[in-house]
């Protein structure tokens, strides 16, 4: 199963019909509308929540997968595995920040 690749945005809010709506889109391509009976701001963090959690999804896996090297090949070495793993846990965190 495929997802619309990223990165995603959210640049365009309103309010409508008393409900607060962000939406979420990759390029000219709308992937999804937050609602909040909130208001427009409660609507817009939540868009700006999903978009660091889907942006910054596939480096966190990286990042898992060059940490599992550790039990998978033991033999191989240490620093530079550690290394790796470090600088793209690094990379997942920054996009998380973002």
């Amino acid at each position: 199963m495929t997802h619309t690749a990223t990165p995603w945005n959210c640049k365009e809010t309103k309010t409508f019909k008393g409900l607060g709506e962000a939406y979420i889109d990759y390029g000219f391509q709308r992937v999804a509308i937050c609602y909040s009976d909130e208001g427009v701001q409660k609507a817009e963090d939540n868009a700006n929540y999903i978009v660091k959690c889907v942006n910054s999804h596939d480096a966190f896996v990286e990042a898992c997968k060059a940490l599992e090297q550790f039990e998978t090949t033991p033999d191989k070495d240490v620093v530079t595995i550690s290394y790796k793993a470090i600088q793209r846990a690094r990379e997942a965190l920054k996009l998380a920040s973002e």
